[in-house]
């Protein structure tokens, strides 16, 4: 379906409806898949709502996190593709 680098996919959005974590009732669900995987969704009857947010954890904390799963620390972080 893709590879690593984020090669052309069959798909790359789907609309559904699912139950409302929040209410129960039915809330409104989107996926992407392109240029990465998200999901979104809305719920017309109590008004949550969920989204993706892109951001970048610092050095500080990527080698927290790379020291509790036993990898080395990095001294810098890679640079973002565009």
């Amino acid at each position: 379906m893709t590879n690593q680098k984020g090669g052309d996919r069959k798909m790359s959005s789907c609309n559904y409806s699912a139950p409302c974590p929040k209410c129960g009732e039915s809330m409104d669900m989107y996926t992407e898949s392109r240029p990465y995987d998200t999901a979104s969704g809305q719920c017309l009857y109590c008004g949550f709502y969920f989204y993706p947010k892109e951001d970048r954890l610092t050095l500080a904390e990527v080698n927290e996190a790379r020291t509790d799963g036993d990898l080395k620390p990095l001294k810098e972080l890679k640079a973002w593709e565009d």
